[in-house]
């Protein structure tokens, strides 16, 4: 909240959402998304790159051990992150373009926040953004598996509506948004 009190004459309007939108008729200045953004109506600048990484409790993997491979992942308790525009698990990406759909999950949710909750606490093995896991893995609260596996790094883009001119607190949360998610902590 520093931006806040920074800025206090910049009014914020946070949405969080994974849900697809129209961010012109929407009335949104600035977003932000994972993946590149094909659409000319808008300017996007990479702000980061974000790996996604498998993750799970030490007292979890000395449960049920550690998977060797994606194949075992199978018969793991693992989390499964609900896609709220079609009321479906996403797909876990692996290196090699691989893809698995958990379809027996232990612990479903819509909120990555909610996904590492389960991790933490040792119900399943979770999918999770670097930067969330980070202070965990270091900490030791969270292990790392299948690395090997893991898929290349997707962008963080940060977008704004392409009209000109564009208002300065437009700019300026632009500008901020861009050097705080490039300050995000990511894995080695």
């Amino acid at each position: 909240m520093g931006f806040a009190k920074r800025h206090p004459d910049i009014m914020l309007d946070v949405r969080l959402s994974d849900r697809i939108s129209n961010a012109v008729d929407d009335k949104i200045d600035v977003g932000v998304r994972v993946g590149f953004m094909r659409d000319s109506r808008f300017v996007a600048r990479k702000a980061a790159d974000m790996r996604l990484t498998i993750v799970a409790a030490p007292r979890l993997t000395k449960k049920v051990g550690t998977p060797d491979g994606v194949d075992e992942l199978a018969g793991s308790p693992v989390t499964a992150a609900i896609d709220i525009n079609t009321g479906r698990p996403w797909s876990w990406h692996f290196s090699a373009g691989r893809q698995w759909t958990p379809v027996s999950p232990a612990f479903i949710a819509d909120n990555a926040d909610m996904e590492m909750g389960a991790a933490l606490a040792g119900i399943a093995f979770a999918r999770l953004a670097d930067y969330m896991a980070a202070p965990y893995i270091a900490s030791g609260k969270l292990v790392r598996v299948l690395q090997k596996e893991e898929p290349p790094a997707w962008g963080l883009y940060v977008y704004r509506p392409q009209r000109a001119p564009v208002p300065a607190r437009v700019r300026v949360v632009f500008d901020e948004l861009q050097t705080a998610i490039g300050s995000l902590p990511a894995l080695p």
